[in-house]
């Protein structure tokens, strides 16, 4: 690819190199000197790439890519016969026309020289992409998770001798997740009939394999001795877990190990109580934590209840709804839109109760024609704050968003992505730090 040559503030330091991923494997990667994949194919085009390949150093091969490009028709008379001419001309780099796999042979006997980039590439812009056509998003990664969940209860299974591992039905999930994840598809970016199709794609294949995974339950349930009123719960985590589960007017706090599963006796499960849950107007707390909410619904303090630490800074609020103006395409938006003074959705309801083993606040909204419903709540035990946004969005032209200022002095942030999690600076100290002011997590 070559968008990356698109970066706003700091240029990308090398065009061909080895990128480590999260497991240590290497890819070998090349970016067009050219700066693009629509090359006229001129004398020019040589140069250019010839002056601009950073890499040249250690690799004599670069790629042109060249014709009418995102389906213009690809190469044309002109193209062809440019290059035609080009072969041997005097004065410009050697021009050789052929296949990308010719290319590769000849490029990557240079490998060994090639710089490693491990990590992140940071794109620094299509910001927009990050959140246009959510349901895609969404849907992508629960076929994700389904499919790492069925693919490890399928090596239990095959290893218990209860089924033969389903190759064939996995790779043909595998194939439409992956087809689903093209770079105009997934982004959302492309247009009304794309998504119609990929939404009925996404909805038959995740209803499959959440029908076959609870098949695979079943059978393995049958294969583990189950004393009678008994059950079992599933970790497919790669961790260790304590968590709270609910049946009915009752829970229990479990200890799951990882990659495994617990059986759990229906008679150890204890009435749900109030017990260090309270929820009264503007206020829950668990015993952990103690929320405080302003009358329009913003998180006014957030305290620990045991080191009495508050983390909300003075004078600020948490969960404050906003919404801005968004001109443009999918792709992008504009980026001082933090300098305009945000609209904000109005509080029209807000209700705060006990359900069961949570402290729940229960917001609503409303901005013009859209709606936005919201559940803040604490979990009995558990010290985390929880929020549960529905939004029925019918505005054009504007985004929602959501801020939480906070007193932590924390450099870095952990997130989230498709098979791990990587760090993320939380300051500005370089301008890499400082182009990473937009992050999907």
């Amino acid at each position: 690819t070559q968008k990356i040559s698109w970066n706003t503030v700091n240029p990308f330091p090398h065009q061909s190199f080895k990128w480590k991923g999260l497991d240590g494997s290497h890819v070998l990667a090349h970016f067009f000197p050219e700066n693009t994949y629509n090359g006229r194919a001129t004398p020019k085009s040589a140069a250019d790439i010839e002056k601009n390949y950073i890499d040249k150093d250690v690799s004599c091969c670069a790629l042109m890519v060249y014709g009418d490009g995102d389906g213009g028709g690809g190469p044309g008379e002109t193209h062809l016969e440019n290059l035609k001419r080009m072969e041997n001309l005097l004065g410009i780099p050697p021009v050789k026309p052929g296949q990308v796999t010719e290319f590769i042979k000849e490029w990557e006997k240079d490998a060994s020289k090639f710089q490693e980039w491990k990590g992140e590439l940071y794109l620094e812009c299509h910001h927009g992409t990050y959140t246009t056509l959510g349901r895609n998003k969404r849907y992508n990664r629960k076929a994700e998770v389904l499919l790492r969940d069925i693919e490890w209860k399928t090596a239990l299974a095959d290893y218990m001798g209860l089924m033969p591992y389903p190759k064939d039905q996995l790779d043909a999930w595998w194939k439409k997740v992956l087809f689903n994840q093209f770079h105009d598809v997934i982004p959302g970016s492309s247009i009304k009939r794309v998504y119609d199709e990929s939404w009925e794609e996404y909805e038959t294949i995740i209803g499959e394999m959440e029908e076959f995974d609870q098949h695979l339950e079943q059978k393995i349930s049958e294969y583990i001795y189950l004393p009678e009123d008994c059950y079992i719960v599933w970790n497919s985590l790669s961790w260790d877990r304590n968590e709270t589960i609910c049946l009915g007017e009752k829970h229990l706090k479990v200890t799951l190990p990882s990659m495994g599963y617990a059986i759990v006796n229906n008679k150890d499960f204890v009435p749900n109580t109030e017990d260090e849950l309270s929820a009264e107007e503007n206020r829950i707390s668990n015993g952990i934590l103690d929320i405080t909410f302003d009358d329009d619904g913003t998180v006014a303090s957030v305290i620990d209840v045991i080191t009495g630490i508050e983390q909300i800074p003075k004078g600020e609020k948490g969960n404050r709804l906003s919404v801005y103006r968004d001109i443009g395409d999918a792709w992008d938006f504009i980026p001082s839109y933090r300098e305009f003074i945000p609209h904000k959705p109005i509080l029209t309801d807000k209700r705060f109760y006990i359900d069961g083993i949570r402290a729940c606040g229960e917001f609503h909204y409303l901005y013009e024609q859209s709606v936005i419903q919201q559940k803040v709540y604490l979990i009995k035990g558990d010290p985390l704050l929880r929020f549960d946004t529905f939004a029925d969005w019918r505005n054009k032209e504007t985004m929602l968003r959501t801020s939480f200022p906070h007193d932590l002095l924390a450099e870095e942030a952990v997130c989230d992505i498709q098979f791990g999690n990587i760090r993320r600076p939380t300051t500005a100290n370089s301008t890499q730090d400082m182009a990473k002011d937009e992050i999907p997590a």
